[in-house]
């Protein structure tokens, strides 16, 4: 297992917030933990898609799922995730960016590169658009084959069937 100074950091404010609150993601200091709860949230995404008839996707409770799942403790892989991950603003966004744009895709439109304001984010003066908003999905999607392998999971087949099909019905 590999370990980061920023784990050590986020054990430490966790140990001082209260056990009933959420925990608060930092996409300044990305984590392996965090890594973990993102690989969670796809996963928890990638069951409910493949549990529900596809006829049936657009009336998913996306927000609930994804918010539903956390963790406190070590995620198998997530190490993988971090390193994948570290250096692109806002990753733990992934799973909402990546329901907008199936969304989109479902009622048979084109996705658009909406920005997404980070979940937790603080303004200040200086603060470029990476540092205010999290990936557009035209950023985070060349990553969701790597993500798929990783996370053991099919949301790049997903989206690509549910565009494809969207292709084919305004032909």
């Amino acid at each position: 297992m590999i370990v980061t100074i920023d784990d050590y950091r986020s054990t430490a404010l966790s140990n001082t917030n209260n056990s009933n609150e959420p925990l608060k993601e930092d996409d300044c200091q990305f984590t392996v933990a965090g890594a973990g709860r993102l690989k969670l949230k796809l996963q928890a995404l990638n069951n409910a898609l493949t549990r529900t008839p596809l006829d049936q996707h657009l009336q998913l409770p996306f927000d609930d799922i994804v918010k539903g799942s956390s963790c406190r403790t070590y995620v198998d892989g997530s190490e993988e995730v971090y390193f994948m991950l570290k250096n692109i603003p806002g990753p733990s966004n992934i799973p909402d960016v990546f329901v907008k744009a199936y969304y989109e895709v479902l009622r048979l439109r084109p996705y658009t590169n909406a920005y997404v304001v980070k979940q937790y984010y603080e303004p200040r003066a200086y603060d470029t658009v990476n540092g205010r908003f999290t990936p557009t999905f035209s950023e985070v999607r060349p990553m969701l084959l790597g993500l798929d392998t990783i996370c053991d999971t099919t949301l790049h087949r997903f989206f690509q069937d549910a565009e494809e099909r969207g292709m084919l019905q305004s032909r």
